[in-house]
């Protein structure tokens, strides 16, 4: 009577060699049977050598069943000619970390002017959770700067430039793919009026013919690069080329400041004049 000799395992390798949480292991085996028989392969899987319960089969999805970072998972091949076993046969692989991920990067606000600051807006995701470590790039008409922040001050930034951020997500112990945001062009800010007066007042009435003087200090972050022109009305509807309704005076454009302008009064004027004053850009 010949005696059925056992299969012989040649190699069991796991791949791929350097996986992540999300991998899905597969346990490659070869092996050969003396006589010819058919083999089944018998699987285990275990986690730093504590067998997984219910995975039996040829892959193991780190993504469905969980894997943490330095997991070692190790792959149990056993062949079977259905009379005799062969010797178990492991591999075994090491969980690397998963590089965290930068995501929708944009520069708020949406539309920036000289008086905003800068916000360097992304979404970050690491599997691990691990704390985060990112770093900021900020490129201003394509020239790396030396700001290395999620927010810039608006001291860096000035009227006309174009200015992109790069957000480089960290975990710590690794940096992922590094994300550009889109351009943004910073626009000019509105100026605004610091104090205004005039030279007539019920202790100091303008004579009918007389001038009235108005004195207005305005302020514009943008300055000395752009000029300013004022108007004084008689309502509020006003726009950059004056007022709509009556115009008691104006400026011509000027980084000036203060500026001043007259009004010469006649017959048909109130005894008291209500007057609103605006300052446009150029």
């Amino acid at each position: 009577m010949i005696s059925n000799i056992a299969p012989t395992l040649i190699n069991v390798n796991v791949t791929p060699k350097s996986p992540d949480t999300n991998a899905v292991l597969l346990c490659n085996v070869s092996a050969t049977d003396f006589d010819s028989d058919g083999l089944t392969y018998y699987y285990s899987w275990f986690n730093d050598e504590i067998p997984i319960s219910g995975e039996t089969g040829q892959t193991y999805d780190c993504g469905n069943v969980g894997c943490d970072k330095a997991n070692s998972i190790t792959c149990r091949v056993i062949a079977s000619d259905s009379t005799d076993n062969s010797t178990a046969l492991n591999d075994t692989v090491v969980i690397i970390n998963t590089l965290p991920t930068a995501s929708d990067v944009i520069i708020k606000p949406d539309i920036p002017i000289t008086n905003n600051d800068l916000t360097c807006q992304y979404t970050y995701s690491d599997s691990y959770n691990d704390a985060e470590s990112s770093t900021f790039l900020w490129y201003k008409d394509n020239v790396l700067q030396g700001l290395s922040g999620q927010v810039i001050s608006n001291a860096n930034t000035g009227d006309g430039e174009v200015w992109r951020c790069t957000v480089i997500p960290g975990d710590g112990e690794e940096n992922g793919t590094a994300i550009n945001s889109s351009t943004k062009t910073i626009g000019s800010s509105a100026p605004a009026i610091v104090s205004l007066t005039d030279d007539s007042n019920a202790s100091n009435p303008t004579n009918l013919g007389n001038q009235v003087t108005f004195n207005v200090n305005w302020a514009d972050i943008d300055q000395p690069s752009e000029n300013a022109r004022i108007y004084v009305c008689n309502t509020t509807d006003i726009n950059a080329s004056g007022c709509n309704d009556r115009e008691f005076c104006s400026t011509a454009n000027a980084v000036t400041d203060p500026v001043s302008c007259a009004y010469t009064t006649f017959t048909n004027d109130n005894i008291s004049l209500e007057f609103y004053v605006i300052v446009f850009e150029n």
